[in-house]
């Protein structure tokens, strides 16, 4: 995985504010 686990945390909590 390229990307880093803040990243990914990141896309996460942006997943779920949208949600």
């Amino acid at each position: 995985m390229k990307e880093t686990l803040e990243e990914v945390e990141r896309c996460i909590v942006e997943l779920d504010l949208k949600e």
